[in-house]
């Protein structure tokens, strides 16, 4: 058995991540000027990477970060270590928002499905250490075990 869930294993939690982040699109509450109490202007994948990461989490996947990117007008997804490699997973905005940058409308009448949930491998297999390395902010070595005098 590996020592990290496979592809297989998120592909089945899909329903679940959709579910997820819809229950994030419905608590999404826009006045007539675009504002949310919470979130502002800003869109919600904030909020739907953290919600699914909490469904991967407890599905047992260790190795999950959170990651924002300026390049896609200003994203949040996420990245898991699998058994086949270090994978992004996603509901891309444009499935539930239109904008860019940090002025966000939400899509009205938006019902996310398994079939929005992208994964993508995005690097062959790593340890532990080589996904914290690359993906996770203030990510420190684990200390070595000491050396014992005998």
């Amino acid at each position: 058995m590996p020592d990290c869930p496979t592809r297989a294993d998120i592909d089945a939690l899909r329903p679940a991540l959709a579910v997820a982040a819809q229950a994030c699109l419905d608590d999404w509450q826009q006045d007539k000027d675009g504002l949310d109490e919470v979130l502002g202007a800003g869109g919600a994948c904030q909020e739907i990477a953290s919600a699914m990461a909490t469904v991967l989490c407890e599905a047992g996947v260790e190795d999950v970060a959170e990651v924002y990117t300026e390049f896609d007008g200003g994203h949040v997804f996420l990245m898991a270590r699998l058994a086949e490699g270090a994978f992004r997973v996603d509901i891309p905005p444009q499935a539930y928002e239109t904008g860019a940058g940090y002025v966000w409308r939400k899509r009205e009448g938006v019902t996310l499905s398994a079939d929005d949930v992208v994964l993508h491998r995005v690097e062959p297999a790593m340890d532990r250490e080589e996904f914290g390395r690359r993906y996770c902010e203030g990510w420190s070595e684990p200390e070595a075990e000491p050396e014992l005098a005998w």
